[in-house]
């Protein structure tokens, strides 16, 4: 009896041990971004020539009006704020809203859900700038998102956001109603990876936001065609949730600037 029980033990101990190195290789399962926004509680954050925008997230409430500041409270930087949904559709944006050059975002939500707010330095919207001169700190804060916003779990299963899977190419479509394209990588090992956006109508650009909500790379139209999005070579070391975003240049103002985008691919593979 006391030879089973000694078994039973070690088989315990053996699984117990066996559960917890397993939990530890998966990275945890939500969405990176910079910080949840939520009433009453201001983020500082850091732009500079390697990180030109931050992915914020919020939870919001149909006819809920709500209000997001962007100020600049150090250095050179342009505040730009972009208000999306989880779908690809652009809710709203704001360049100088504010005092002097700060954004500040003013906006009716339309519906109960998850909102991204993307906050930018201007001159870093589209590239990542080399000036070391237009670094700079700044201030977002929010007023009129939902009460349960700062304890939000964002699992990107539970969002309209497609997955994506190293060595694979999913297609994709940008249009006046949604102009982006969201989807999500895990990462569980540091790898280096290749990211493509080719098409044959969408003249495509690519964000890439890691597991902090830093935008790590950013292109437009680095592809063999001129046109197509392309970030090779691109090192992941941290486990965890990554955004790829495929747009289009001007998809803030898209319905201003006429119909455009089309299908595309997204190919993410491994890079050497």
């Amino acid at each position: 009896m006391r030879t089973l029980m000694a078994l039973l033990l070690v088989g315990v101990l053996i699984i117990g041990v066996s559960t917890s190195a397993f939990a530890q290789d998966e990275p945890p399962n939500l969405l990176g971004v910079r910080a949840l926004l939520s009433n009453g509680n201001a983020v500082t954050a850091d732009l500079d020539a390697e990180v030109g925008m931050h992915l914020y997230a919020f939870e919001g409430e149909r006819d809920a009006q709500i209000a997001i500041n962007m100020s600049r409270t150090d250095g050179e930087i342009d505040p730009f704020l972009i208000l999306l949904r989880a779908d690809g559709r652009v809710e709203a944006w704001d360049d100088d809203g504010g005092n002097d050059l700060d954004a500040r975002l003013q906006w009716t939500l339309p519906e109960d859900g998850v909102y991204f707010a993307l906050a930018a330095n201007w001159r870093g919207l589209y590239q990542n700038y080399d000036d070391d001169e237009l670094d700079g700190t700044y201030r977002i804060e929010i007023s009129g998102a939902s009460a349960a916003s700062g304890d939000l779990k964002l699992d990107p299963q539970s969002l309209p956001i497609q997955k994506a899977e190293l060595d694979s190419t999913i297609q994709g479509a940008l249009n006046n109603d949604q102009p982006i394209f969201f989807a999500w990588l895990t990462v569980r090992d540091s790898i280096v990876v290749d990211l493509a956006a080719p098409s044959n109508q969408a003249d495509t650009l690519m964000y890439f936001f890691d597991v902090e909500g830093q935008r790590i790379a950013v292109d437009d139209d680095g592809g063999p065609d001129g046109l197509s999005a392309f970030v090779p070579g691109l090192p992941l070391t941290e486990p965890g949730q990554y955004l790829i975003m495929v747009t289009s240049y001007g998809f803030y103002e898209v319905n201003e600037r006429g119909t455009q985008g089309g299908p595309f691919n997204l190919v993410v593979s491994r890079g050497s």
